[in-house]
């Protein structure tokens, strides 16, 4: 299947991401690109920023892999995306910004 990409920039524009249903107990597991396209190296971290219900156990919902990392100049980072419910409900959702160092 196709990635989604995101492209980092002063956009404030937002991408939303379904991974789909999943049985509870069991883990799915997607995968999203952040792109790169300056001519300079970007450093960004992951910000949870609005949730849906959380799990019921000690283990959050979604994960999310590399939470921060540097991409080069045009370069991407996959993310992998993973939705682990340990019960039922369809208010589950997450919200992510991509803070980039610069501020932007």
């Amino acid at each position: 299947s196709d990635v989604p990409v995101v492209a980092l920039g002063r956009s404030r524009e937002s991408s939303a991401i379904h991974v789909g249903d999943v049985l509870v107990g069991d883990e799915l597991t997607r995968s999203v690109d952040l792109a790169n396209h300056s001519d300079f190296p970007v450093k960004y971290t992951l910000k949870s920023i609005q949730r849906g219900h959380s799990n019921i156990g000690p283990f959050g919902v979604f994960d999310v892999v590399p939470a921060e990392a540097e991409i080069a100049p045009g370069g991407v980072q996959r993310l992998t995306i993973t939705f682990s419910p340990d019960h039922e409900t369809i208010h589950f959702f997450e919200l992510f910004e991509v803070a980039m160092a610069d501020g932007a």
